[in-house]
Parts: C-alpha cells; structure tokens; sequence
C-alpha cells in the first residue's frame, strides 16, 4: 500500500512536466506519441497524464484534501500519513496548479467530460486548502493520521514549513491577502543568510508520527536545512508577488559564486549548486 502511494503522488510529475515543454516549444504533437505501459498497454501520452490525474482523484479524504500517503514531495515525512489518513496540503496545491493547465488541453482535445470533471476538483480543492489549511499567517503542510496539525502555529517544533506558502502564490490557490501573509511569514521565519529553510524551527525531538525527518539533526537536510531544490522555488514564488528585491536576495544566497568566496565552509566546488545546506545553529 506504501508503494502505491508514492506512486499516486509522484505520477502527478507527468502531466506537471509535460506541460513545462510545452509552454516551452509549443509541440503539442508530443501528446499524440503512443507510448508503453509496464504492462505493455499502449496509449497516447495525453491519456497515460489523463489517467495519472484520473489516479490522484482518488486519493482524496471526505473533506477534499489529497491523502499523504507515506510522503509528499519531502520524503521526510515518512509517517504522516502510513494509515492513509493523513492529508498534505501541499499536493492540493500542486494538483490545483497543474489541472489549471491541464483543463484547456483536455479542451483541444475534446475531451470536455474529462475538463468539467477536472474543474469541478479544481474548485473543490480551491476551498478545502483555504478553508481547512490555513492557519491565520500561513498555509499548514499537513495533517497526521491522527488528526494533528504539521506546520501549524500551534506546533513548538515545525511550526511553518516552506513549501505550502510558496506554493500557493505558485498554483494561484491562495487570494493577494493570503499570499502576501503566506510569503512575509516566509521572510520573517525561513529567509536566512544561506537561502529559504524548508521548516522552523528544526525538529529537536524524535516523532513516530511524523517521519524520518525529525531523526535529522537539527538544520540538516530535511529538518531545517537550505534544500536547495525548494529554496529555487521561493525565488519563483517572490518574483510572481512582484517582489524583484526578495526574489534576488533568495537566489543571491543560494548561488554558489557567493557562497563559495569562503571555500572552507561552502566545503565543495564554485560550480557546484549544492543540494542541501546545513544552517549551523
């Protein structure tokens, strides 16, 4: 059941990047290759991302939000959601973002029975993320099986994580007033000297509920640290707010020619971009 749930989320990457290549190159031919399934069923590459949001629809609890599974992008939560309870607030988004594309190409395609279906999801997960995540000053990332808020402010330990509030400027999820709260939490809690933490503050205790995560040291990978591949995304998130001064401070202090002037600490090549960065409390 694990496995099967890690696939329903990261098949969502299908549709999300295919779209990319084609806001890119305007091929929209590359829809009608027929392509193989592991089964040796073929289908046009429109059906196998049609049917890979076909999935995800299913795996929604009552109140509209996406399940967990055993993680969602952050692998770090590997115990929010193992009973298949637990909700991530965070594919909501991402899923918001990528029907919102998906909608005029099921259009083109004449497929309009899929496009209504796909709106009305739209719609529904538009007020459940508003309705059920958000926490007064930011977007929570998650809830546990057991019901418990991650990402709240009323958690000590992981109180506001990164993800969800840029990610709700990035769908378009989230209304100006929301997303400008959403993203001055980000610059009050998360924007520090070496780029945008992934969580604050660090996971100092050990929970069963949440995940692998929180057996990290404290501004390590996961817990607390610079992930570069997120922090990339708050400079998206800034630029879309119009915030050009914000957006450049957070590429500034990911970018491995400033970083690396002190070779010592960066501890690896100029060229290189980093994956994680350990915060040093």
């Amino acid at each position: 059941m694990i496995t099967y749930f890690f696939k329903a989320l990261y098949l969502l990457w299908l549709p999300y990047i295919t779209d990319a290549y084609i806001k890119e190159t305007k091929d929209y031919s590359i829809y009608d290759e027929v392509i193989p399934f592991l089964d040796g069923e073929e289908a046009t590459l429109y059906e196998h991302c049609k049917r890979a949001l076909e999935r995800s629809f299913s795996n929604f609890i009552p109140r509209g939000i996406p399940l967990m599974g055993d993680h969602d992008w952050n692998d770090g939560l590997s115990a929010v959601g193992n009973d298949l309870k637990g909700e991530s607030f965070w594919v909501g988004e991402f899923l918001y973002m990528i029907l919102k594309d998906f909608i005029p190409l099921a259009k083109r395609y004449s497929d309009f029975n899929f496009a209504k279906k796909s709106s009305d999801v739209m719609e529904n997960l538009k007020y459940a993320v508003n309705e059920y995540g958000w926490d007064g000053e930011w977007y929570l990332q998650a809830t546990t099986d057991d019901g418990l808020k991650v990402g709240s402010k009323e958690n000590e330990e992981g109180k506001v994580f990164l993800n969800p509030q840029i990610w709700s400027v990035i769908s378009g999820i989230s209304n100006e007033d929301r997303s400008k709260k959403a993203m001055d939490s980000v610059s009050k809690y998360l924007l520090k000297e070496h780029g945008t933490l992934l969580l604050y503050p660090a996971y100092t205790k050990v929970r069963t509920d949440i995940g692998y995560i929180t057996r990290y040291a404290p501004g390590l990978r996961e817990n607390g640290g610079v992930y570069t591949h997120a922090a990339t995304w708050s400079v998206w998130a800034y630029a879309l707010m119009g915030d050009a001064e914000l957006a450049y401070e957070s590429y500034k202090r990911i970018c491995p020619p400033n970083r690396s002037k002190d070779i010592d600490n960066y501890m690896a090549e100029p060229l290189l971009f980093c994956c994680d960065i350990k915060v040093l409390k």
